[in-house]
């Protein structure tokens, strides 16, 4: 890996070290100044380019600066990462977030298809948030998550009822908010106790709802999160009570999706409140 990346950079590299591996690519630090993702999956790397370049162009939340691109790699700059988030490290991250959730649109969506994980993520234009979700989310991941054996019949259809009730849940956002779509630690580089960076964006304009369900469904980040969340950009009243699960059912399907298990369980448990 070193000689390759010497020869796309025309730069000298001492060593290239493996610190990641999953189904979209591996991940190499290279002289703690490039990170290279290697994939046969060119789509795939051609849409994250794409969406680091338009977090960086569009709003302040500081991503990785996309350095080189080809069918099989995509080199950025490399960020260290230690791990270290104190509570003033989730207060940082709340304000940078609200930030984020302020950009916004007209519609909800985004102008291409994006990706999360090794999924294309569908994101054609609705001027309805509960129907972009209901169509461009549940039921498509869930019908994706049938089609490839990941999620039983009986799931499947109980989903798709859900689906079909939704908008007696759901409320619409006072405006669409550019999200970064799939916050978890591993996506959330930090060091000294302040974000260096997010990674792995899965971006279009949605309710920021969902981006805090997510957060929320992974215990990423905790209550002094969203209370500055809140304090900077007011929670919409009965999300936590009432419409938080229902937004954790797309992440959800998506790990169906991708790894079935347990998240099958999960994934039945929040159908289970509202089965009627």
């Amino acid at each position: 890996m070193r000689e390759i990346v010497q020869k796309l950079l025309s730069t000298k590299i001492s060593k290239c070290v493996p610190i990641a591996r999953n189904s979209v690519a591996e991940v190499f630090n290279c002289d703690d100044r490039f990170a290279v993702k290697h994939s046969q999956k060119s789509d795939l790397l051609e849409i994250e380019a794409k969406m680091l370049r338009y977090l960086a162009e569009y709003s302040d939340m500081p991503v990785p600066g996309v350095i080189y691109l080809d069918k099989h790699f995509l080199i950025t700059e490399y960020i260290p990462n230690d791990g270290s988030c104190n509570t003033s490290c989730e207060k940082e991250i709340a304000r940078k977030l609200a930030a984020l959730h302020s950009v916004s649109a007209d519609k909800y969506g985004f102008s291409y298809d994006t990706t999360i994980g090794p999924f294309i993520q569908p994101n054609s234009w609705r001027k309805s948030w509960v129907k972009f979700y209901k169509e461009m989310r549940v039921e498509v991941f869930a019908h994706g998550a049938y089609e490839e054996g990941m999620l039983p019949k009986q799931l499947y259809e109980r989903v798709l009822r859900l689906a079909d009730e939704l908008h007696h849940y759901l409320i619409e956002p006072r405006r669409p908010s550019l999200i970064h779509g799939d916050i978890w630690s591993g996506n959330l580089l930090t060091r000294s106790n302040s974000l260096s960076a997010l990674i792995d964006p899965a971006i279009y304009y949605a309710s920021y709802e969902v981006e805090l369900a997510f957060i929320a469904m992974f215990h990423t980040l905790g209550e002094t999160f969203y209370k500055e969340y809140d304090a900077v950009s007011p929670i919409d009243e009965g999300f936590f009570e009432e419409r938080m699960k229902l937004y954790q059912i797309y992440p959800l399907l998506v790990h169906v999706r991708a790894f079935g298990g347990g998240y099958l369980r999960s994934l039945e448990r929040i159908l289970e409140e509202y089965d009627h």
